[in-house]
């Protein structure tokens, strides 16, 4: 099965915050996570100038801000 790159990331990054629960990760974590098993990922080949950008893209997740730092957790 040839998925593509993108389709990888984006199944990759859906699976991180996922896998973190309720309360979702913080997007520092998250771009730490997707950097480590995606070397060369870069937000602007998506078409996106900041991370948070392209994070608040995805129909299925949302952005809380506790004040301190934006965490991306999935719609429930």
């Amino acid at each position: 099965e040839d998925k593509s790159r993108k389709e990888m990331v984006e199944e990759y990054i859906l699976y991180q915050i996922e896998a973190s629960g309720e309360s979702g990760i913080p997007l520092s974590a998250l771009g730490n996570r997707i950097r480590l098993k995606f070397a060369d990922f870069k937000v602007r080949d998506y078409g996106y100038s900041q991370f948070q950008q392209y994070i608040k893209s995805f129909p299925d997740v949302d952005l809380k801000d506790d004040g301190e730092q934006k965490w991306a957790v999935l719609r429930r």
